[in-house]
């Protein structure tokens, strides 16, 4: 009977969230996002992107084993919702068939708990903490190319940026060769520079000799 009410559960939630069974597809991904304030530290890639398969946005590692335990166990499917809410929902431990735990606001912490046709909505007394990884590609399409740009620190009010270019090779990014190339930028009265190199465009805000904080405004042409 156990396994019945298991087997029926799985699939219920698999219908909930059955946009993120979707045949998966080649995706680009930037990394930081465009537009998007971001900091990197000397020999730190400030810009990727990646022309992938990946299996899921997101997964997510709970801080505090111990109170997720009490609530349920087996299986679970973590969401974005378009609201700015996290969801995640548990095979239950205790008599319905899942619980649905409710982060408001995505900011890391679970705060309310519901138990299905037990018709129970609660606020937790203690959040319970976790952290969101982000997805990890599963295959790289042969076709795909990777962009690196590279800060190399700042000497006086000069910028060092190198630029390298990979293409995948069975799956795996290996360098072009002879397409790394080492440019100096200058630094305005203010401390900042637009970096631009083949369409592609870096705000600089901030450089100093140990990081540097930047937005990508627009790609490689």
């Amino acid at each position: 009977m156990k396994n019945l009410i298991g087997y029926f559960a799985i699939i219920f939630i698999t219908l909930i969230f059955s946009g993120c069974s979707k045949q998966l597809k080649p995706t680009v991904v930037y990394i930081p996002e465009l537009n998007k304030i971001a900091i990197a530290e000397i020999g730190q890639n400030m810009y990727e992107k990646v022309y992938a398969v990946y299996p899921s946005k997101e997964a997510v590692k709970f801080l505090d084993t111990e109170s997720i335990a009490r609530f349920g166990n087996g299986a679970n499917y973590f969401k974005k919702l378009k609201s700015s809410e996290c969801v995640m929902l548990l095979l239950s431990n205790k008599g319905s068939l899942y619980v649905k735990l409710r982060d408001k606001n995505c900011d890391g912490e679970f705060t309310v708990v519901e138990r299905t046709f037990l018709f129970e909505n609660t606020t937790l007394n203690k959040p319970i903490k976790y952290k969101i990884i982000p997805a990890t590609p599963t295959k790289i399409i042969n076709s795909a190319s990777k962009y690196v740009v590279l800060y190399q620190g700042r000497v006086g009010n000069k910028l060092n940026i190198a630029f390298q270019s990979f293409v995948s090779v069975l799956g795996k990014f290996k360098i072009k060769e002879g397409f790394t190339q080492n440019i100096q930028y200058e630094l305005d009265e203010n401390g900042e520079a637009l970096i631009g190199f083949k369409g592609l465009r870096i705000k600089v805000l901030r450089a100093t000799n140990f990081d540097i904080i930047y937005q990508v405004i627009s790609d490689y042409n």
